[in-house]
């Protein structure tokens, strides 16, 4: 969405704040998470950063 509609970025950005937007996966959808690690929004990286890192806790 925001390769094609830039400007909710910061509205964006607010959503996926920690503790506000961020859902959990599951092991099998961790491959497509990690393509995400590659995208040119840094808002996207972390947050996707952050899903895979509380997955990974919850797989210990």
């Amino acid at each position: 969405m925001l390769e094609r509609y830039p400007e909710p970025e910061a509205a964006t950005a607010h959503e996926l704040q920690p503790g506000l937007g961020y859902c959990w996966i599951t092991p099998d959808e961790a491959p497509a998470a990690r393509v995400r690690l590659a995208s040119r929004f840094a808002l996207i990286r972390s947050h996707v950063q952050a899903m895979l890192e509380e997955a990974q806790d919850t797989l210990r």
